[in-house]
């Protein structure tokens, strides 16, 4: 199960067809075999859409636009930690040394928590969103000093981290084989944006 999944019951029977399509192509992403290879290879059509075919189906559609809206948002917040760390109190090469120790940390419990059953990836990156917006709002409303504001900025930067990674993965399992590189691309690109 996804978060970013579509829930929404469509009323037109060309949506209908179109769900059964995309539900029996991100079928064949888990299995490779040569027969769902050749279903890919008789739907033409959904391999000639490209990018149009993320405003064509609607699940595809809502996947899409989510995935662009969290990682437009999520990507903003890790660069703007990194850029932060001019700001925090020290020498700007250990803070960047530390920096690169802990985002290591938060790559290691990405792929901890992102499989395991407690968590997996969705509840995973709600925890890492969680965590860093208190973090953040901590570092705003309250006047803290200079050890405990570099505190909470890496464990921002460990969770950040991490965040990053899952997306990665939710991104590359969120959409149909024939235009998945399409969105990845276009996700990760709205991320450097952000």
């Amino acid at each position: 199960e996804s978060i970013l999944s579509s829930k929404n019951i469509y009323s037109e029977k060309e949506d209908i067809v179109d769900m059964k399509l995309l539900t029996d192509l991100e079928n064949s992403n888990n299995d490779h075999n040569s027969s769902n290879n050749q279903f890919i290879d008789n739907n033409k059509d959904l391999n000639s859409y490209g990018i149009l075919a993320f405003f064509k189906y609607p699940s595809i559609r809502w996947k899409f636009l989510n995935l662009n809206l969290i990682w437009l948002v999520g990507a903003g917040v890790y660069f703007g930690n990194t850029i932060n760390i001019k700001n925090l109190p020290g020498n700007i090469l250990s803070n960047s040394l530390i920096n690169a120790g802990i985002e290591f940390l938060g790559i290691i419990l990405s792929l901890i928590l992102m499989n395991t059953k407690l968590f997996g990836r969705v509840r995973s990156n709600i925890l890492y969103f969680l965590i860093s917006f208190i973090g953040y709002m901590i570092m705003t409303t309250v006047d803290l000093s200079d050890t405990l504001r570099t505190i909470i900025s890496f464990v921002v930067k460990l969770v950040l981290a991490s965040y990053i990674n899952t997306m990665f993965v939710i991104c590359g399992e969120s959409y149909p084989n024939p235009i998945k590189e399409y969105g990845y691309g276009i996700n990760i690109a709205l991320g450097k944006f952000g």
